[in-house]
């Protein structure tokens, strides 16, 4: 019952997974600062119409 962590496999899924993860983390993290900096600059855009 050892288990088999002298194949390079595992690892190398893992890194994967963890490269991906952090892309998927990085891209969320942008897609919330774009979301929040268009309603910021949507706000301003109709504050400025109504003066």
């Amino acid at each position: 019952m050892t288990p088999s962590w002298h194949s390079p496999v595992p690892y190398l899924f893992g890194g994967l997974a963890l490269i991906l993860g952090l892309i998927a983390f990085a891209l969320l993290i942008l897609a919330c600062s774009y979301w929040k900096l268009s309603q910021n600059s949507h706000n301003v855009s109709d504050s400025n119409r109504v003066l």
